[in-house]
């Protein structure tokens, strides 16, 4: 298994906003923050494996109906299982909702580092957005 980027300053946000999550919240708040980033990190991951599918019949040149099929079996257990969770978390009190979210964000975050992360070391990536005006797609 590969190791996961995770520079030391996403280590020590995550203890620092564990320790305000527990320190808001209680242990509730404290679990629920690693709830939101276990949950939002099974998401994310469930979704880069569709995307690597998806990558590897491009480059194969394979008909995509199989892929298709394996997008909306992961779509159809991972969407209810976050919709539910989140109406769980939506019936609970404010400061547990915002640990939650807290745990959210914090996933995202490291995501977008990541991604920067990624181009930067990787000069040849283009992230959506960025200045293609030298790149020419005819030629």
């Amino acid at each position: 298994m590969k190791s996961i980027y995770m520079p030391i300053w996403v280590r020590i946000t995550s203890a620092i906003l564990l320790i305000i999550s527990l320190f808001v919240g209680s242990i509730m708040g404290g679990l629920l923050y690693l709830v939101g980033i276990v949950s939002t990190g099974l998401f994310i991951y469930a979704s880069w494996q569709v995307v690597k599918l998806f990558s590897m019949n491009v480059v194969s040149g394979t008909k995509p109906v199989p892929t298709m099929i394996s997008f909306f079996i992961a779509l159809g257990f991972k969407v209810p299982i976050f919709v539910l969770l989140g109406l769980w978390i939506r019936n609970l009190d404010f400061k547990f909702q915002s640990c939650f979210l807290i745990g959210l964000a914090m996933v995202y975050s490291w995501l977008v580092g990541w991604a920067i992360n990624r181009q930067n070391n990787h000069p040849d990536i283009q992230l959506y957005g960025s200045d293609t005006a030298d790149h020419n797609p005819t030629s």
